[in-house]
């Protein structure tokens, strides 16, 4: 029953956060729900049958077309840079991109030269790791996580999730020692995500057990690292719904 609009219950959940010391990061989506390919589907990534494409398994979204590094499509940057924009106006301080790595180098390096001139504490996290080694789907372009930082983000996930598949301390060791010599070589300050765990995974306490979830902890607080935290539970799509199984009479997806 608030009588604020939109935009300004968000400001006012930023003032609030800030008033206690907290930064906000606001996720930025890689691709575009189906219904807007429904109105403006000239901005969206097609396959060989002219169909938009659908990246991994995500069935509710579509690919955008974002062009290439020669030439990226200027409709869907002013997209990205209008929400950066809106986000710059309420005094959100960051963002998380998405599927980063799906997008071209020469796309982020402007959209992040742009926003430093107005914003330069404004932080840019990459969603990729040293994991990704190919494109999502064959259709969306790949840029490394490295040559993101190149392009001007601020930090990226590091693959700490391979910890339970580790065989020895200098596996550790070597992982810490190649993020530090990463973060040294480009301009800025770079930093690695400690992602331990991430919310596409079960809880580490169920897989691992209590004393790997404590280890967890002891090393996210003491690797020059940025933690990374769960509450300790997947958020996947797993819910009992009504309709299971059922034929739906309308459809928001093809």
């Amino acid at each position: 029953n608030s009588i604020l609009t939109v935009k300004e219950e968000m400001r006012k959940f930023i003032t609030e956060c800030h008033n206690r010391k907290i930064r906000v990061i606001v996720d930025l989506p890689c691709c575009a729900a189906y219904d807007l390919y429904l109105t403006n589907p000239t901005i969206f990534k097609l396959d060989t049958n002219q169909n938009p494409v659908i990246a991994a398994d995500w069935t509710d979204v579509r690919l955008l077309n974002t062009g290439t590094d020669k030439q990226i499509n200027p409709e869907v940057y002013n997209l990205y840079k209008d929400f950066i924009n809106l986000m710059t106006s309420l005094d959100v301080d960051g963002i998380r991109a998405t599927g980063a790595s799906m997008k071209p180098f020469i796309f982020w390096k402007n959209l992040i030269e742009e926003t430093r001139r107005s914003n330069p504490q404004f932080l840019f996290l990459a969603d990729a790791s040293p994991l990704e080694k190919d494109s999502i789907c064959e259709d969306a372009v790949f840029t490394p996580y490295n040559k993101l930082l190149e392009a001007g983000f601020d930090g990226y996930y590091g693959g700490y999730s391979e910890l339970k598949n580790w065989k020895t301390s200098n596996d550790l060791f070597n992982k810490i020692k190649s993020d530090i010599e990463l973060s040294e070589k480009y301009s800025g300050q770079k930093r690695v995500m400690g992602d331990f765990a991430t919310h596409d995974q079960p809880s580490p306490i169920l897989i691992n057990g209590p004393q790997f979830s404590k280890m967890i902890l002891w090393l996210s607080s003491t690797l020059p690292m940025n933690s990374y935290y769960l509450d300790g539970f997947a958020t996947g799509d797993t819910y009992l719904y009504p309709l299971i199984n059922k034929k739906a009479n309308k459809t928001f997806t093809d």
